[in-house]
């Protein structure tokens, strides 16, 4: 009856009714008139695409300036290049597309009609570490690249060095001061402006980019940068407008990082954090998410019962249908847990 109503708005020689191999009915609108008329409302906008899914072909991009989020899917791309660096793990293109800001019933975002176009298509990263003076990006060494992801390679080679002297990076000299000058401004801003996790990962960042430029080890690198990930996490559940899949993606990439650094005997602190970032992994799972700040040591003590909360939410169902993903990309032992709990829970059952 709906489908009815509907197609009586349009004039009859503007539709054509086929049908399928199963016999239900497609409608297509065909008078390219009122194609155009609702296509003129489009807007051509930029963007930087912040989070992708292999496995399920779709992403979010933050518009800018505005910084609105947009959903896009591989059927949105036109650009084979992007296809291919999105489908290698590879993110933070700038890029143009069109879209109408408005916002499905049911839905967190608005959805892009089309992405235009590539405005920084990457190069290939040569074996050397070198900073292009036009973008002030490091390439970063085949040798160095370790068992970084892409994206936080991507990260450490675009980071503007927040809390790092202006003179220093117009020289671009750095030293071990400058690591020390980062900590303490972190260290102020805390004092100064409490806990806010969406502005101290940025110093996060720029720790982790520092020590990968001074050649620092690699568990130095991926020590700063699971913590800059798990702030963003956190940002992003306190933040009600951020994508629940967005919070997951930042909590993976946690996970991976801090699984760097149990092969450095730094192990009883590391699990901690990566407790946290399970914590937020499965946190985001829930309808109406509240995050409460607390020790370390409270997230590994409180995972289980924030599991047995999902018991009679229909998240659990998704959340289990995800876990092939998750034993793919998160550390084994991280994957366990959570497997674990989610056994535990279905035995109660």
């Amino acid at each position: 009856m709906k489908m009815l109503q509907c197609i009586q708005l349009f004039p009859r020689e503007s539709i054509s009714i086929t049908f399928d191999g199963h016999g239900d009915p497609i409608v297509a609108v065909t008078n390219s008139s009122i194609v155009k008329e609702d296509d003129s409302k489009l807007i051509k906008r930029e963007g930087k695409i912040t989070a992708y899914f292999v496995e399920r072909k779709h992403g979010f991009l933050v518009e800018t300036p505005t910084g609105q989020t947009w959903f896009f899917h591989d059927a949105h791309i036109h650009n084979e290049k992007l296809l291919s660096e999105l489908h290698n793990n590879i993110l933070g293109q700038e890029i143009t597309f069109e879209g109408k800001d408005f916002v499905l019933p049911g839905k967190t975002y608005p959805s892009v009609k089309t992405i235009l176009e590539l405005n920084n298509p990457t190069e290939d990263m040569e074996d050397e570490v070198s900073l292009s003076e036009n973008n002030n990006q490091y390439e970063i060494p085949v040798s160095r690249r370790g068992n970084h992801s892409v994206f936080s390679l991507y990260k450490i080679r675009t980071c503007p060095f927040d809390g790092v002297d202006a003179r220093v990076l117009q020289s671009r000299k750095f030293s071990d001061k400058d690591i020390s000058g980062v900590k303490f401004r972190l260290d102020q801003l805390y004092k100064s402006r409490g806990y806010i996790p969406a502005e101290l990962c940025k110093y996060h960042l720029s720790l982790a980019a520092l020590n990968f430029a001074l050649g620092k080890d690699d568990c130095s690198v991926a020590r700063e940068l699971q913590l800059h990930y798990s702030l963003l996490a956190e940002a992003g559940i306190l933040d009600l407008s951020t994508s629940p899949e967005v919070v997951r993606f930042y909590a993976i990439e946690a996970l991976r990082e801090s699984a760097l650094c149990f092969s450095t005997g730094d192990n009883s602190r590391m699990q901690l954090h990566q407790a946290k970032a399970l914590y937020l992994l499965v946190l985001s799972y829930y309808t109406h998410p509240i995050f409460k700040r607390a020790h370390l040591e409270e997230y590994a003590k409180d995972f289980p019962a924030l599991v047995q909360g999902l018991k009679d939410d229909s998240a659990l169902l998704l959340m289990i249908n995800d876990l092939p993903f998750y034993k793919a990309k998160i550390p084994p032992r991280a994957f366990n847990l959570l497997f674990d709990e989610i056994l535990k829970l279905a035995l109660r059952a």
